[in-house]
């Protein structure tokens, strides 16, 4: 789980924001610590999901506005 892995190595340096969910629910962001719990099971990680399955989306922080 090399992804895994690294996601959480760029969430603890506060490098990329993490939405669980559906991405048209409009998920709400997580804390990093709620994320690198969630980047240790598999099913969030996986590119084999099913379509209706929930994912972990992640962003590069400099991409987004300031709140």
């Amino acid at each position: 789980m090399d992804i895994a892995r690294s996601l959480a190595e760029l969430a603890q340096a506060d490098r990329v924001s993490f939405y669980p969910g559906r991405w048209d629910a409009d998920p709400k962001r997580v804390t990093h610590e709620d994320a690198v719990t969630l980047l240790q099971d598999p099913r969030w990680v996986s590119f084999d999901t099913e379509p209706d399955d929930k994912r972990l989306y992640y962003v590069n922080v400099e991409n987004l506005p300031d709140e």
